[in-house]
């Protein structure tokens, strides 16, 4: 038996806290778990987990890539739509919404000579 396990349930910590059945015993628990995060941290670190990208991902990041190498008009997009004015901002939002880089773009995919 733990010290947050009683004899009933509640929705929530902040109702289980709240209940005279349980108060006291929630403050204990909360104590102790208090005191062992300072006793031996090194229980509670959790290491982060590594990232490894998918092979579509590895694919959608080259043609992405590969996109902004060669669609001038995708990159001046790109560029306007994080470092102009809200009013450039907003158009290039509204442009980009619209459709007009699929329909009006120069890139036509990863190019094999």
């Amino acid at each position: 038996m733990t010290y947050l396990d009683t004899s009933h349930r509640h929705p929530d910590m902040t109702s289980m806290m709240a209940c005279a059945h349980c108060g006291e015993r929630f403050k204990k628990g909360e104590a102790l778990y208090n005191r062992m995060r300072k006793e031996k941290p090194e229980l509670f670190v959790r290491e982060k987990p590594k990232f490894e990208p998918s092979e579509k991902l590895k694919e959608m990041h080259g043609q992405l890539v590969d996109r902004v190498k060669h669609d001038t008009a995708y990159r001046d997009h790109l560029y306007k739509s994080q470092y102009g004015t809200i009013e450039e901002q907003n158009k290039e939002a509204d442009l980009a919404n619209s459709g007009f880089f699929k329909k009006n773009g120069d890139y036509r995919g990863i190019r094999i000579l």
